[in-house]
């Protein structure tokens, strides 16, 4: 009979990510919202909604050429809240791709998560590539790795960084926000993890001593780990999964999850460990710790 445990394990972060929401639509003047893609068609590569000033239907346009920046633009007004908006623009970007929405909140007026305290909201197209903004003078590029990361440059080909924000994968109820002024709202698949076993024989048949799982990029094939250990590298989304075929049926085990917010959500483990449990001291790859 196959035995396994699984230990919940936390650690506190200062990023928020959560899934795209719907609420009620406030009740203050419509916004503007401008589109901008780079070749034409979906998806954007971003969308920027303001409340600068109050948006007029008359001063709504279909997509077109703006300026000499290389890219077409559209305008429209609507009402956002959480990651949707009414008049559909985010939707029509994005379509089914994978985007982020920056949230900017003014904390001395609205608490983080106020629909009413939006200043401005903007939605990336998550692809790992960079994009030039609107007025051609800035860019914007999104990585996924173990958590999303959100880097702003300054100049339009990304090449001289600005700022750089690291954005943990969460739960669809994660609403926390960062310093109380800025709330991430990711839409779109988890990517999966990145998982290696451990192995003592150099033919990786027998049980791994531990498995790893992380979302990290992964290469595949058995390989020498450390000194005295060799490994194997799989691309997974369910590592319990995993971990039940690479120990087998006869070998106990037990699973630690680490998590980034300050609650263990099901299913949305930062990363896991796996360790067998044989009663016996086994040593790191790096040979330095047990």
């Amino acid at each position: 009979m196959k035995r396994a445990w699984s230990i919940g394990v936390f650690v506190l972060a200062n990023w928020g990510v959560v899934a795209n929401g719907w609420g009620s639509v406030s009740d203050r003047g419509l916004q503007t919202v401008v589109s901008v893609y780079e070749s034409g068609s979906q998806p954007a590569s971003s969308v920027v909604i303001t409340r600068e000033l109050e948006c007029s239907f008359n001063d709504a346009q279909a997509c077109g050429r703006n300026g000499n920046n290389g890219v077409d633009v559209a305008t429209n007004c609507t009402n956002y809240d959480s990651g949707w908006d009414t008049s559909g623009s985010i939707r029509e970007a994005f379509g089914s791709h994978p985007y982020l929405v920056v949230e900017e909140y003014d904390p001395s007026t609205r608490y983080c998560g106020d629909g009413d305290g939006v200043i401005n909201a903007t939605a990336y197209l998550v692809d790992e590539k960079c994009h030039t903004s609107r007025d051609g003078a800035a860019s914007t590029k999104i990585t996924l790795g173990r958590s999303l990361t959100i880097a702003q440059y300054s100049d339009p080909v990304c090449g001289r960084v600005e700022s750089e924000a690291e954005v943990p994968f969460g739960d669809y109820y994660d609403r926390a926000c960062s310093n109380n002024a800025t709330r991430y709202l990711y839409n779109g698949p988890t990517p999966p993890m990145s998982a290696v076993a451990v192995y003592k024989d150099s033919s990786c048949s027998q049980a791994p001593v531990k498995l790893t799982a992380e979302r990290d990029p992964w290469i595949g094939g058995c390989r020498p780990d450390g000194n005295s250990h060799y490994s194997v590298s799989s691309c997974t989304s369910d590592y319990n999964e995993l971990a039940a075929a690479v120990f087998g049926d006869e070998t106990p085990y037990a699973v630690v999850e680490e998590y980034l917010r300050d609650y263990c959500a099901g299913g949305r483990a930062n990363s896991a460990t796996v360790y067998i449990m044989d009663n016996a001291c086994h040593t790191n790859p790096e040979d330095a710790s047990s």
